[in-house]
């Protein structure tokens, strides 16, 4: 009785981990993917905050001034000729938002404090 037992035994905790590793295989995909994902979303929000503050600060006119603060730590992003554009680091996912105004080509800090200025018509980006 006992022999037969042995193979049953084995025959079942063998299946129990194949479906463990199939489960945390799932598992571990579905992570990454959202992830991905959510650098993603923090890339356009911030990108999409910073593009409509230019826009803002441009249209108030000469003297205006706006404080924002953007969280978007595994992206670059950058403002070169009309468009602010957010690239996200991991997966090279491009995001782009118009402006209206030409903005020399900046790098602007991707997590933390900016201070956008229209000096003269020229938005100034700190």
């Amino acid at each position: 009785m006992i022999a037969q037992v042995t193979p049953e035994f084995l025959i079942v905790v063998l299946a129990i981990s194949v479906f463990f590793i199939v489960f945390m295989t799932i598992y571990q995909n579905q992570l990454t993917n959202l992830q991905q994902t959510e650098e993603e979303l923090q890339a356009q929000e911030a990108a999409q905050r910073v593009a409509n503050a230019i826009n803002y600060v441009y249209l108030a006119g000469d003297g205006t001034s706006y404080d924002l603060i953007i969280v978007a730590p595994r992206s670059n992003i950058t403002a070169r000729g009309n468009f602010i554009t957010a690239e996200v680091i991991n997966t090279g996912t491009l995001f782009q938002f118009p402006l209206i105004i030409n903005v020399t080509n900046t790098t602007i800090n991707n997590s933390g404090r900016i201070i956008i200025t229209n000096v003269g018509g020229t938005i100034a980006i700190n």
